[in-house]
């Protein structure tokens, strides 16, 4: 036999024997199916963090709304509207699903509240059928404020008003802001937002 071909022979059972190069079919399967039970997990967290953050910026809307239309009200009557129902809120917000909402008037300022239920409602599908879920709240409360900022020797009265979230899960209103060297400022336990 010529010696080039048992060189070549000899060559080709040497590459035989090293580990391949690249990946195989089975370890790319491996690789797919952990990615895909890792999705599986995440995917419904995802979806339940964002259903939860569009209920809680329902509630934070429905209390900055309260707020601009009670700057009118006080501005057309020189008086704050005593009732949610006297706002003529477009969706007469007394409750709805995971909130209940609430306001209390005085001459010289008017409190809203957001307050979470003690069960949140949740919708879901499964198997192309449609129910809700009742599932503990874990939702924070929102209060907002108007004042009236008195007139003083060199400026007008004018209205200020400010919207101020819990810090924490709680079923009972939270405490109220209040005005410090007439700017508004919330109470402790809960903090600004805009």
């Amino acid at each position: 036999m010529n010696i080039h071909i048992i060189k070549y022979r000899q060559y080709l059972w040497q590459q035989i024997g090293k580990s391949p190069k690249g990946f195989t079919l089975i370890a790319i399967l491996v690789v797919i199916t952990i990615v895909g039970i890792l999705a599986a997990i995440a995917i419904p967290s995802f979806l339940h963090g964002r259903r939860i953050i569009n209920t809680v910026s329902v509630a934070k809307t429905y209390i900055s709304s309260m707020n601009k239309i009670q700057e009118g009200f006080y501005l057309e009557n020189q008086k704050f509207a005593a009732s949610i129902d006297a706002l003529k809120f477009e969706r007469s917000a007394r409750h709805t699903q995971n909130y209940s909402y609430s306001l209390q008037a005085e001459s010289q300022a008017v409190f809203h509240f957001a307050t979470p239920k003690a069960y949140a409602i949740r919708e879901e599908r499964i198997l192309f059928v449609d129910r809700e879920v009742r599932e503990p709240s874990n939702l924070i409360g929102f209060v907002g404020a108007v004042f009236v900022v008195p007139k003083t020797k060199t400026k007008d009265s004018k209205i200020v008003s400010i919207v101020c979230m819990g810090d924490k899960h709680s079923e009972t209103l939270l405490p109220i802001p209040m005005l410090k060297d007439n700017v508004p400022v919330c109470a402790n336990g809960t903090y600004w937002v805009k």
